[in-house]
């Protein structure tokens, strides 16, 4: 927490998992089905021998964890965060998120809201449509 001193952190959003970023980009600029994608980062060890921690989106929670108690100097159960990961993503999401001008990334999202002594942090980790002018589009 010390590396936050001086700051008011109110909202962390990103990506937080480098395999579903790749597979996700693989998705969408390559056409990839979701078993092309994962073979594909498999291949390039991007992917563990046993991915689901990744895929469900369950490494992103804990890095998002780590990254509340840093920034709010919370401590707050993993089961706590709501967590949806990659596995039911298909082609047609891609192409909806095209024809609306952006894509689909797994968001690690973070919020502390309420007054000083009386705060309240929301959190989850989701695939989430991201317009194509958002810096996250490109990562």
């Amino acid at each position: 927490q010390s590396d936050f001193v001086g700051d008011d952190i109110t909202r962390i959003s990103g990506i937080i998992n480098g395999c579903t970023n790749f597979m996700l980009t693989a998705m969408d600029r390559d056409g990839y089905s979701y078993d092309e994608a994962l073979s594909q980062a498999s291949d390039l060890g991007y992917a563990e021998a046993d991915p689901t921690l990744d895929v469900g989106g369950f490494d992103a929670r804990s890095k998002l964890r780590i990254l509340m108690r840093l920034a709010y100097g919370v401590e707050v159960n993993e089961e706590e965060i709501p967590c949806r990961g990659i596995t039911e993503l298909t082609k047609v999401d891609f192409e909806y998120a095209k024809m609306l001008g952006g894509t689909i990334k797994l968001l690690g999202v973070t919020e502390r809201t309420g007054t000083e002594g009386d705060h309240k942090v929301t959190a989850f980790v989701s695939p989430c449509y991201v317009t194509g002018d958002d810096s996250l589009s490109n990562v």
